[in-house]
């Protein structure tokens, strides 16, 4: 057994210590497993000893410690008050108030820190603002926060006056949060407006107008930081920076923390929803204080010279768990930045000495595939424990962290949202086992049970807790009990069912192995099989279908999504649909929901009362005896559906050819693991299985470290197959080098070159080019700066003279067809007049929303325009104290411009080199002075349009030859993407097809002097 599997420490463990209190006050000797069961037996007992010993500050009596037996009708210290902020703020020592509580990391490396003082103050602070907002006991209030120190301060204020938090990430989807909020008919919502260092971009800003009005109920707006208030809101609002600015007049001895009963609702956490709307759990405040100060204190060990980093996202569970850690007076660091920059993740951890780390089996298992070692890079003087949950933790991800990380316990910890908690979690004082949870939590009776009784030790069976814990959920919010009871206690009566399998090792650990239901966890993501089903409905070939999560622990990732399909008729579903239906589920519904393995069968396993039997299906698939067997109409189609999962396989391995074995193989594998499908061949599109920009930056990424080359994620458009990339590789004729990308082959017309917006990377035209007609050739022109080494230029005059080079070496003479999107524009703009310089005919110039500094307008638009916004920012805080609206003038009169904001990739995946890039364009553009071109321009203007842009139709109007203006429908933003994007491009196409008809082309040369005040400009409004 590793040294690391047993804790070495100068002082006793918490959990030791907590148990001699117990011996000391029982006379009995709980030594070993005697203090579980003693736990479990004498509950009552035993939570009472821990209430006493752990300090909570709480009014009344703690004489009443249960009220039942029944785990569902139980409720824990009714008798008690008390206040859960006041718990994780109190002052613990003299310079507790000096010690950090909260560590923030933003997406661009900037670092936030709060104080335990400092954190105490404004959330008092905020929670009289929000008392006087009428916001009080019971009150619903939504937030839609980043992951930062603002959201933790919004929810420690709203316990503080009572009301109930529920929280939701912006990532999600408009119909996904009003699912969860729409229930709840909140009060106020909580509201960043920001998204990752950037002000939100006009589609997010949609999304977030969308939910608004999706709330009639909201009377109140507790704004996080500076963002804009959104036209959709008409209630009262206030900023939190503002309310903050000033606490030098706060009396904090004058402030009382309101406690109430111990079961006054805390938290509102949702379930998946796969069966229907997403189910909302209450928490009451006492329980979960109470579980997770157990959890923090004896399971994990954590004291108050310690960190906890726990990487999470304010829609999971996870994060409302990391918050109760400041009870324990320990510093909690908040990470909120993608998990695709690993370097940047591990060093946080290094450099901010985090002593316990918490993460997922996907990211360790993201870490080992791309064979990075961190500890080569950073050292981890303080971490003493990693945790693992989400999803199933493989045996070998165990040793990943002690041989590449640090030889210290990997913990695995289950529970979830049901319960706020964990039922198997670790042991400070116990020997970890890989594969295993180390034991089950004190207090919870959990067992594994098949057919309403338990089972022996190291069978498998349904986890049920048999026993009252507190942090049972209360119930759902607006249900009378009786969706409660089903979902938890139908099964066994009296005794939660969780709806996972686990099974029991004889030294007391754990092994879950995943639901009993139907909702499917690949890598960390639940999934509900109804969304795969909603997509199928509209796949005419398809009879029925039933998606199934089988296991395969020896390959990574360890699980895998099945499509069982039945066809309206034989053969239906041959290799061209089986793309078809992986293509469509990656756009209308995720790339996660792409199947590993699609698999034809005559039927689907069916109880004898008509119900279809997930479970049956599941367990056939992971060679599990199925339970119920006795209890399928058809048991026969098991068998079946077995044999049609082995000969898909087959025939998939079949055809891959053996000739270059090594390599395709390689490549094939590294594809099936950035898009988490099993049966690519050779000659699949990536684009047709579903790929996004994420999956091509894992992919090039992951082919870069092992043949030891660079690429960039832009060679799916010059290899978009297995076979073609295998190919380019060998002749090395692709790579991170090329700078003009061919998008789209054809026939002998002159090629569009087109510029791509902020971040420079041409993937982000790709719905554009794919929506294209006609046989016109497309070449995307990539940034500088984007491959590893290379230095961007830093003005658009570099970037354009750069891009020339490229350009005329695909075509050395005219005429010439030219567009770019966004900050493309400008660089597109410059090249015409490069070109143009150098009498070169430019035949098509399109301009698709390219937006220029206001320093450009005419000194009378300029003026209207500042006054415009000025006047529009103080109107909407005319609900704010005066003293606050002078704040606003001061800070908004004469506003610098803000930055553009040029969408980033759609699935967020812009990595560090794309932000970087962003960055240095974004200065470039504020830079940007064009010159005249005289010659013929298409302006395509955006019809929806963001208050902090300017009108650049006036600047291009003067500075162009002639110009014509084709409005388009949408906002900036969504130009890229459906349904906007097939407009653009039919409308783009067009005007470069009609470029030489609509205008005359006239050489630079030839421009009579002050023609720049003669222009004339041509509206086309087109439908």
């Amino acid at each position: 057994m590793s040294a690391a599997g047993m804790k070495h420490i100068a002082q006793p463990s918490q959990m030791s210590e907590f148990q001699a209190f117990c011996e000391r006050r029982t006379g009995t000797n709980l030594d070993g497993l005697r203090f579980h069961d003693f736990s479990v037996r004498e509950f009552r007992t035993f939570w009472s000893l821990f209430l006493e010993w752990s300090g909570v500050e709480c009014d009344g009596s703690p004489e009443l410690v249960c009220t039942d037996d029944r785990c569902e009708f139980a409720r824990f210290f009714p008798n008690l008050r008390l206040s859960y902020p006041e718990n994780l703020l109190r002052t613990i020592s003299p310079v507790d108030d000096a010690r950090i509580a909260i560590t923030s990391y933003t997406a661009s490396g900037a670092v936030e820190r709060l104080t335990r003082g400092q954190l105490r103050q404004q959330v008092m602070r905020l929670a009289v603002e929000m008392e006087r907002l009428g916001i009080g006991p019971g009150d619903r209030v939504v937030s839609l926060a980043r992951n930062r120190g603002q959201a933790v301060i919004g929810a420690l204020a709203t316990a503080a006056v009572g009301a109930i938090f529920s929280s939701a990430a912006l990532e999600m989807g408009v119909s996904a949060i009003l699912g969860r909020f729409q229930q709840l008919k909140p009060k106020a919502m909580m509201l960043s407006g920001t998204l990752a260092d950037r002000p939100l971009d006009e589609a997010t800003s949609h999304k977030v107008d969308e939910i608004i009005r999706g709330l009639p109920d909201l009377s109140a707006l507790v704004l996080l930081d500076d963002g804009p208030v959104h036209d959709s809101f008409h209630g009262a609002f206030v900023r939190l920076p503002d309310i903050l600015a000033d606490l030098s007049d706060f009396d904090e001895a004058a402030f009382r923390w309101k406690r109430f009963p111990f079961n006054h609702p805390l938290f509102i956490l949702f379930t998946s929803g796969t069966t229907g709307l997403p189910k909302c759990l209450q928490h009451g405040a006492g329980g979960t204080l109470l579980e997770h100060l157990k959890e923090h204190r004896l399971h994990a060990d954590l004291r108050a010279n310690e960190k906890l980093f726990f990487y999470t996202t304010t829609a999971w569970m996870m994060w409302n768990w990391q918050l109760s850690a400041l009870a324990v007076g320990c510093e909690i660091v908040l990470y909120d930045a993608p998990l695709s920059n690993t370097e940047a993740f591990w060093r946080t951890v290094s450099e901010e000495r985090v002593s316990v780390l918490g993460t997922s089996p996907p990211f360790l298992r993201m870490c080992e595939d791309a064979k990075y070692v961190p500890s080569e890079k950073f050292t981890f003087e303080a971490l003493r424990a990693v945790q693992s949950t989400g999803s199933i933790l493989d045996a070998r991800q165990y040793d990943w962290v002690r041989q590449n990380v640090k030889d210290v316990p990997v913990q695995s910890i289950s529970g979830g949202t049901d319960i706020i908690g964990c039922f198997v979690l670790g042991h400070p004082d116990l020997p970890v086992r890989p594969g295993e949870s180390q034991c089950r939590s004190l207090g919870l009776d959990v067992q594994a049970y098949q057919c309403g009784a338990p089972i022996p030790i190291g069978s498998a069976g349904d986890l049920v807790c048999c026993n009252p814990f507190p942090s049972c959920p209360i119930g759902f919010f607006g249900d009378d009990g009786t969706r409660f009871h089903k979902a938890y206690f139908s099964q066994n009566d009296g005794i939660w069912t969780h709806g996972d399998r686990i099974v029991f090792s004889e030294a007391g650990g754990a092994q879950i192995l995943g639901r009993t239901d139907s909702t499917i966890n690949v890598n960390g993501i639940r999934i509900g099989p109804s969304e795969i089903y909603r997509v199928l409905s509209g796949v005419p070939e398809v009879a029925e279908a039933m998606a199934i999560e089988q296991q395969m622990p020896s390959r990574s990732p360890a699980s895998r999504i099945v499509l069982l399909i039945v066809p309206r008729f034989a053969g239906a579903i041959d290799s061209p649909t089986r793309k078809r239906i992986r293509r469509l589920l990656a756009q209308e519904a995720s790339p996660a929901h792409v199947p590993g393995l699609i698999a034809e069968v005559s039927a689907l396993p069916l109880t004898h009362t008509g119900k279809r039997s997930e479970t049956a299906a599941r367990d056939c698939l992971n060679g599990v005896e199925a339970v119920n067997s006795s209890a399928i109409a058809n048991p026969d189609i098991l068998a079946e559906i077995r044999r049609a999962v082995t000969s898909e396989e087959a025939r998939i391995s079949a055809n891959r050819p053996e000739a270059h074995v090594n390599l395709e193989d390689m490549i094939c594998q590294v594809w099936e693991s950035a898009l988490h499908v099993s049966d690519i061949d050779l000659d699949d599109n990536f684009f047709d299985l579903g790929g996004t920009s994420l999956s091509a930056i894992r992919i090039c990424q992951t082919l870069s470290e092992r043949l030891n080359i660079t690429l960039g994620p832009w060679v799916v458009f010059q290899a978009p197959t297995v076979r073609s990339l295998t190919s380019g590789l060998r002749a090395e004729n692709v790579g991170m080098s090329t700078t003009a990308i061919q998008l789209r082959a054809g026939g002998p017309a002159r090629p569009l070159f087109i510029f791509p917006g902020m971040y420079g990377d041409v993937i982000e035209l790709r719905a554009l080019v794919s929506a294209m007609r006609g046989d016109r050739p497309v070449y995307g022109i990539r940034s500088r700066g984007l491959a590893p080494g290379e230095r961007p230029h830093t003005s658009v005059e570099a970037m354009a003279h750069d891009c020339l080079q490229h350009l005329r070496a695909l075509q050395p003479s005219g005429p010439y067809y030219i567009a770019g999107y966004s900050f493309g524009g400008l660089i597109a703009w410059e090249v015409a007049c490069l070109l143009r310089a150098a009498e070169e005919d430019v035949a098509f110039l399109g301009l698709i929303d390219a937006q220029v500094h206001e320093r450009l307008l005419p000194f009378p638009a300029r003026w209207t325009f500042r006054t415009s916004r000025a006047r529009r920012r103080i109107a909407l805080a005319l609900r704010q104290p005066l003293v606050q609206i002078a704040n606003l003038c001061r800070r908004h009169v004469d506003l610098p411009w803000p930055a553009p904001r040029n969408h980033a990739p759609a699935d967020g995946s812009a990595t560090a080199l794309m932000q970087r890039i962003g960055r240095v364009n974004m200065r470039a553009f504020s830079r940007y002075r064009p010159q005249h071109f005289d010659g013929a321009v298409t302006f395509f203007r955006a019809s929806s349009r963001w208050h902090g842009f300017c009108d650049s139709l006036p600047v291009w109007i003067r500075l162009g030859g002639e110009v014509a203006v084709c409005e388009l429908d949408g906002g900036h933003t969504d130009q890229m993407r459906e349904p906007f994007v097939t407009a653009l491009a039919e409308k783009l196409l067009n005007h470069a097809e009609t470029a030489g008809e609509n205008f005359p082309r006239v050489r630079a040369s030839a421009r009579p002097a002050g023609s720049e005040e003669r222009k004339s400009v041509t509206k086309l409004v087109e439908a």
